[in-house]
């Protein structure tokens, strides 16, 4: 029995010890070079998409307004780059420090 306990309370330590601690927010913090939320305000928009949902809150949503309703339809294909593999190649853009 004391040996059941001892594995408990052992196994509860490394739990607490291995869990990410939340900032304020209750949000997590960036586990590398990238930070999640470059913005100098929670929720004010950088322009960055650092991770594919854009954030930990997974909004993948721009608040960036270049692009609207009246000017959309102007848009063309820039360029294009072929890796040789028809299908299965998806994923969403990665944007840091203004590099795709």
């Amino acid at each position: 029995m004391q040996a059941l306990v001892l594995l408990v309370c052992a196994a509860s330590i490394l739990f607490i010890a291995c869990s990410p601690t939340q900032h304020p927010d209750g949000s997590l913090p960036a586990t590398g070079k990238v930070s999640p939320n470059t913005a100098s305000e929670p929720g004010a928009e950088d322009g960055q998409w650092p991770m594919a949902a854009k954030n930990y809150e997974n909004t993948r949503y721009s608040g960036l307004d270049q692009i609207n309703a009246s000017n959309v339809a102007g848009l063309k294909v820039a360029w294009t780059f072929s890796t040789g593999v028809d299908k299965g190649q998806e994923a969403a853009p990665i944007v840091v420090d203004d590099t795709m």
